[in-house]
């Protein structure tokens, strides 16, 4: 049972790059089009190991995102919902946050 709750939850996972983009667009005023969006990277201890880089793109969604004269970051979660219509939040983050999560 667990492993097909893994399969569902994966199929419908949220987009969280349309969000980051959406939340980018509200606070600068800057088209989707004109936005370029990277996720981050894992540190490159857990990039080198696949299974722990998989838990990590699975737990983190650390969005950078720039356009319009602006650069900004936004870490994204499910916020409510349910499996099928997950609603996805971003939040700013700060550069310490991020170091925080790297490790650092």
């Amino acid at each position: 049972m667990k492993l097909c709750l893994c399969f569902v939850l994966a199929a419908c996972a949220p987009a969280y790059t349309t969000t980051a983009t959406k939340t980018f667009t509200s606070t600068y005023s800057c088209p989707a089009e004109r936005q370029t969006i990277t996720r981050e990277a894992p540190p490159a201890d857990i990039a080198k190991d696949p299974e722990r880089a998989a838990v990590w793109n699975d737990e983190h969604h650390i969005f950078d995102v720039s356009g319009c004269g602006h650069t900004a970051a936004f870490e994204c979660y499910v916020s409510g919902g349910d499996a099928s219509t997950p609603w996805v939040d971003c939040t700013r983050t700060s550069p310490e946050l991020r170091a925080l999560l790297n490790g650092g």
